[in-house]
């Protein structure tokens, strides 16, 4: 019993085609979007873990991949393994949709630099920062 058709393998092959074509050069040609996404992921996951920690629960994360990380794995290797799934999945996609590279890589920075900042204000980081700074 054939567990695939020939149509199946065919269009599995084009995928794979398509993907080590675009993938020729990527990381030269993006490497700036790259390296601000990497960082703005950074940045994020370290907020995510202080949020994890000293709120004492994962209840607050919204995403669901970073969510069962950290139930599974506790709240400093969750988010760390959640996020690097996100990017490394991520890249993959963006590989396969070249034409849309740019747009989607610095799309994904600032969503992750707004995580960053969410997770600083509801943590009140910013205020004890505020406060101690200025105050």
């Amino acid at each position: 019993m054939k567990l695939y058709s020939d149509k199946n393998l065919r269009q599995l092959k084009a995928v794979r085609l398509k993907f080590l074509r675009n993938s020729r050069g990527f990381l030269r040609q993006y490497r700036l979007p790259i390296i601000a996404l990497v960082a703005a992921a950074a940045l994020d996951c370290i907020s995510t873990t202080h949020f994890m920690l000293y709120e004492r629960h994962h209840m607050g994360e919204v995403h669901p991949g970073i969510f069962w990380a950290a139930a599974w794995l506790g709240p400093v290797c969750g988010p760390i393994a959640g996020k690097l799934t996100q990017i490394v999945f991520g890249l993959a996609a963006t590989i396969y949709v070249r034409p849309y590279a740019s747009l989607l890589l610095w799309a994904t920075t600032v969503l992750y630099s707004y995580a960053f900042l969410h997770n600083l204000y509801v943590t009140e980081v910013f205020a004890v920062w505020a406060t101690t700074s200025w105050g």
